[in-house]
């Protein structure tokens, strides 16, 4: 018998969110990783620094978040015990090490071109030493997703929460941004191979992989996923990278980037309640039950505001205080923070949609989505940037968060029979 089966949903939502929630407070906390990396090495390195981030997390992405997903997707609802289960972990790893040598390969391409595009980055070789992460970053990822599958968190929120932001600043007081961020990336992976074998057998699980088996149906939920998520990683930087391709310096690459990175901690709220949720959603969808999904969503919709808004507010109101954390430089109206902060806002109703989407199995849909979401955050972004600086990026964001979010909730309710609301109907 599954978890699953042996308890309430709600409860196993609950419980995964209270275990998410212990990782939220450092998640909020990120910002700080990147405050002392702007005491330490200064707005012009770290300007180059994000936009290299950027480009290298895109990459990982694409190399096998969306594998992720359709890990857990196809594996929550089946015994972790059984040869299938065995046979679909198998084929992830295989499935994964393909993307991660593609991924590779297309960092090191990105390094070569970066100059064409990105002149900030054009006399440093951040990119070209970062581009090792990619497969480190790529395992790591989908070691805490064979764990989610089987309804456990803890370590989404130790490795990736807690242990990434402070592995990567403790490396970074005695070494280079992009060689901190590669040492970091290498001991996540070889703690998430510990992890693994805590909660797998390693011997069915290699017996399994030697035939290189490929699961179709993990393949053909991956490919869309893992393009969808790439795209997504990109709609979050998309903001920073329109702004080099624009040619505003480093030092307001920077500005900007703390900004972001302070109002997009709150996306981390409702992820502590969708990362609980999604291999519960699959397993209602599996068997049908979606009034039992649609409490789980206005019950999680609902925890999650009431979090949000009070952080959200307290952002826009001690926005310079929190920037001169960064650098003692840094400062914003309150109209461009509030801008900023509108679009995780959104998120923290939306972001329910898309996970219900993709469990569903519409991942065409939520890649349609986040191509939508690309593209209007850097063409809004390139063409508000250039007249408006960093407020002219704020707009965009919100205005291109807006559009995103109606059209997640539309489909949501047409293709699924959920909505991402904070009431409940009442039967008539």
């Amino acid at each position: 018998m599954t978890p699953l089966a042996a308890e309430p949903s709600a409860r196993t939502v609950a419980r995964g969110a209270r275990v998410n929630a212990l990782g939220v407070v450092a998640r909020l906390a990120q910002p700080l990783a990147l405050v002392l990396l702007t005491r330490w090495h200064g707005p012009d390195q770290v300007g180059v620094y994000i936009l290299a981030v950027a480009v290298v997390e895109t990459i990982a992405a694409l190399a096998g978040s969306g594998l992720q997903d359709a890990l857990i997707a196809h594996l929550s609802p089946l015994d972790p015990a059984s040869p299938k289960a065995h046979a679909l972990l198998a084929s992830g790893f295989v499935l994964a090490g393909a993307g991660a040598g593609a991924g590779l390969l297309l960092a090191f391409g990105a390094a070569a071109l970066t100059p064409a595009w990105l002149p900030q980055v054009a006399s440093s070789s951040t990119l070209w030493r970062m581009a090792a992460a990619v497969p480190l970053f790529t395992f790591t990822g989908l070691v805490v997703a064979a764990t989610r599958a089987r309804f456990v968190q803890v370590w989404d929120v130790v490795l990736l929460g807690v242990a990434r932001p402070l592995l990567i600043v403790g490396f970074a007081a005695a070494f280079a941004l992009a060689t901190s961020y590669v040492l970091a990336h290498l001991v996540l992976a070889l703690a998430a191979a510990v992890v693994l074998a805590r909660h797998y057998p390693w011997r069915p699980v290699l017996q399994a992989a030697r035939g290189l088996p490929i699961d179709r149906g993990l393949l053909a939920f991956a490919w869309p996923q893992n393009l969808n998520l790439a795209l997504f990683a990109l709609s979050g930087s998309a903001s920073v990278l329109a702004l080099g391709v624009a040619g505003l310096p480093p030092r307001e690459v920077a500005l900007f980037g703390a900004a972001y990175a302070i109002a997009s901690s709150l996306r981390q709220v409702r992820l502590v309640f969708t990362s609980a949720m999604s291999p519960v959603a699959a397993a209602l969808l599996a068997r049908r039950d979606r009034a039992a999904l649609q409490d789980i969503i206005t019950r999680s919709v609902r925890w999650t505001l009431s979090l949000a808004l009070p952080i959200a507010a307290g952002m826009i109101l001690l926005r310079n205080p929190l920037l001169g954390i960064f650098h003692p430089t840094y400062a914003l109206g309150a109209a461009t923070m509030a801008l900023l902060v509108a679009a995780p806002v959104l998120n923290a109703v939306a972001g329910f949609s898309s996970t219900a989407l993709v469990m569903a199995g519409h991942v065409g849909w939520n890649l349609a989505n986040t191509v939508v979401a690309v593209g209007a955050t850097f063409g809004l972004t390139a063409l508000l940037a250039p007249g408006l600086g960093v407020p002219g990026a704020a707009l965009a964001a919100a205005l291109s968060g807006s559009l995103v979010a109606a059209l997640q909730i539309t489909e949501t309710a047409v293709l699924v029979g959920v909505t991402p609301r904070f009431w409940s109907r009442r039967s008539p």
